[in-house]
C-alpha cells in the first residue's frame, strides 16, 4: 500500500490496519523534508515505541540528502525523482520561443501580499524591455488566481500555466518567498535559484545551496 502523507498522522490508522493484514507500507516523498519537519522527524524513544506501527514500513526519498534530514521508523530507499532527472536531461530538445529573460515566480499560497509585493519591487527594479515575470501559482490558488493576482497580464507579468519541467528549462531565473521542492529541481537545471532569507526558510532548508535575497 502507497499512502501519500502517511507520516503526517491523520492517515495512521490506514497503516495500521494495512500492517495488521500482513501488508507491506510505504511512502512516496512528494516535497521538501528537513530535519526540522515534524512528520518525519522523531525521537529514538518513539520509533522504538509501539507508535512504528502507526508509520510505514518504507519510505522512498528522492536521493540521499533527503534521507540525511529524516529520522523514522520507515526504511529509507532512494528512488530519486526519475520524472524530472529525464525531463532536465531532455531539455534542449524543447522548443521555446522568448525575446527575453525570464524570471519565474513560485507562489506558496500562504503568503500573497509578499508575493505581490515581489513582483510588482523586480517589474520596478528589472528593464521591462529586457525581462519577463511569469507567476506560477500553487495548486490551491489556481481557482482564484486572477483575484488573489490582479497585476496578471501587465507590463510582462504573465501567468505560468506549462508543465513544470518546461517552466524550468524557459526560466533564465527561478524565484520563491519559501522553502519548495521547486527550488532543488531548478538546480537540477541548472538554473539561478533565489530564495527569500527568513528565519522560516532557515529552520526548513540549507540555504547555503541556493542564493538568497532579504527585500
Amino acid at each position: 500500500v502507497f499512502l501519500e502523507d502517511a507520516g503526517l498522522g491523520s492517515r495512521s490508522f490506514i497503516i495500521k490496519w494495512a500492517k495488521e493484514a500482513g501488508l507491506k507500507t510505504a511512502e512516496l516523498q512528494h516535497g521538501t523534508v528537513s530535519k526540522n519537519h515534524p512528520a518525519y522527524n522523531y525521537a529514538p524513544p518513539v520509533t522504538a515505541s509501539e507508535y512504528k506501527e502507526y508509520l510505514p514500513d518504507f519510505f522512498l526519498t528522492y536521493g540521499s540528502y533527503w534521507g540525511k534530514n529524516m529520522n523514522l521508523s520507515s526504511r529509507l530507499i532512494e528512488i530519486g525523482s526519475p520524472f524530472i532527472t529525464e525531463a532536465a536531461k531532455n531539455a534542449s530538445k524543447l522548443s521555446i520561443k522568448k525575446n527575453k529573460k525570464r524570471v519565474l515566480i513560485i507562489s506558496s499560497a500562504s503568503q500573497p501580499e509578499l508575493i505581490r509585493k515581489l513582483v510588482l519591487d523586480l517589474r520596478k527594479k528589472l528593464d521591462g524591455n529586457l525581462f519577463e515575470f511569469y507567476l506560477r501559482p500553487h495548486p490551491v490558488e489556481k481557482r482564484i488566481v486572477r483575484e488573489r493576482y490582479d497585476f496578471l497580464g501587465q507590463d510582462n507579468v504573465l501567468l505560468d500555466n506549462d508543465l513544470l519541467h518546461v517552466s524550468l528549462h524557459a526560466a533564465d531565473i527561478i524565484i520563491s518567498v519559501e522553502p519548495t521542492t521547486v527550488l532543488f529541481e531548478a538546480i537540477i537545471f541548472k538554473k539561478r535559484a533565489f530564495v527569500l532569507k527568513s528565519a522560516y526558510a532557515e529552520y526548513f532548508i540549507d540555504l547555503d545551496l541556493f542564493e538568497s535575497f532579504t527585500d
